[in-house]
């Protein structure tokens, strides 16, 4: 999940239609709305910060280490990804990372890019333009990387991949 802004109710919606999960990413763009998430559904969230998160003492990027996969977890806006993709692919590949999620651009996508999966869930809050509400489901089993972007009211259904 990412760039909730503060609007916990279509967050709780989308977290809600994705349980139950392991735990939850939130890529920043609300940093606070991750505990608050965390408390309200008794879930673990790993959060970073985004550029709306003024004030706020958060990390900007976490790497993580799921069932054999490194995840890279950055708000984007540093890798310029409304410019595009490479240089926060380029970050992953130094960092190792087969994963990277990354919001800012409120596009649900998930495209690989140099061997690297980058995964944009979307906004639950504040989609762009015609796009839908969205969040992601990122199923790992060993090695097979299985990315959802789903429309937030319609769990079953995927968003469009704006890649």
């Amino acid at each position: 999940m990412s760039d909730t802004h503060g609007n916990l109710r279509l967050a709780v919606q989308a977290l809600d239609e994705m349980a139950p999960v392991d735990f939850l990413v939130h890529a920043g763009d609300n940093y606070e709305d991750a505990s608050r998430l965390a408390a309200t559904r008794d879930v673990r969230v790993v959060a970073v910060t985004g550029n709306c998160d003024h004030h706020v003492d958060g990390p900007p990027e976490k790497l993580l280490e799921v069932n054999g996969h490194r995840i890279f977890v950055t708000h984007g806006h540093q890798y310029r990804v409304k410019r595009g993709l490479r240089v926060l692919a380029s970050r992953a590949l130094e960092l190792k990372a087969d994963i990277a999620i990354f919001g800012h651009t409120h596009l649900g996508r998930a495209i690989a890019v140099h061997g690297v999966l980058l995964l944009n869930p979307g906004s639950p809050h504040a989609p762009v333009g015609p796009h839908p509400y969205a969040y992601a489901i990122l199923e790992l089993d060993g090695p097979r990387v299985r990315p959802h972007l789903a429309v937030l009211g319609q769990p079953n259904t995927a968003a469009a991949d704006q890649g």
